[in-house]
């Protein structure tokens, strides 16, 4: 039997001078996950070349809790991407197969990052 992976989320954002707004719940679900973590990822100044698995749907990125420096997520060195929050988790969800590698562009050496591929 393949393994699942369900990840669920629900946001909510009070104090709006129109009351409030609630996204979800939101299932995303994978029939063939992976459960890949690498714990601990350290990411060198510049950009960190990271192998997908073939066939993750979905991968959860932890920067450490005090990380100060910039992290940004690139299809591929050349790319300006995405920077992503130094110190939140970040989720992306991909096309099984379609992407081999992702790259993780450090301002600065990242100590004790976490990556879970699903």
């Amino acid at each position: 039997m393949a393994a699942t992976a369900t990840i669920r989320l629900t946001a909510t954002v009070t104090g709006l001078a129109a009351g409030e707004l609630t996204v979800g719940p939101l299932e995303i679900q994978s029939t063939a996950a992976v459960g890949e973590r690498r714990s601990p990822l350290d990411l060198s100044i510049g950009d960190n070349t990271i192998a997908v698995p073939a066939a993750a749907t979905m991968a959860l990125f932890i920067p450490p809790s005090a990380n100060a420096q910039a992290i940004t997520l690139k299809g591929v060195s050349g790319d300006t991407g995405v920077r992503l929050h130094k110190t939140k988790p970040s989720l992306l969800t991909m096309d099984a197969a379609a992407n081999a590698t992702l790259v993780l562009n450090a301002a600065g050496a990242v100590a004790g990052c976490e990556l879970i591929f699903f």
